[in-house]
């Protein structure tokens, strides 16, 4: 995810971008996380909403069971990159 996408993202779910910026890095990555569950979570929201209307008594499934979050996430990236896209974001809010 770029750089703009995490801003759009963090801009989409919190109304006061200042308070935002003006936290501390280990607080604004929970942010990001939390963000990011709660995207997912209304995409599957959404998805399971196109899809009720086929259930019936026999194939039924409640929504907490249909949406499990997904598991660990694999990059391909070495740990390096990762390192230092981490660095390039943590330079971001430390900016602010």
């Amino acid at each position: 995810m770029s750089d703009i996408e995490i801003l759009d993202l963090l801009a989409t779910r919190y109304s006061d971008m200042d308070y935002i910026m003006e936290q501390d890095w280990n607080t604004g990555m929970r942010l990001i996380d939390k963000a990011l569950d709660k995207q997912s979570e209304t995409k599957s929201w959404q998805l399971y909403c196109s899809i009720y209307q086929n259930f019936n008594k026999d194939n039924f499934i409640p929504f907490s069971e249909f949406y499990k979050k997904p598991g660990k996430i694999v990059s391909m990236k070495s740990r390096d990159q990762i390192i230092a896209e981490g660095e390039e974001r943590k330079k971001l809010f430390m900016k602010g």
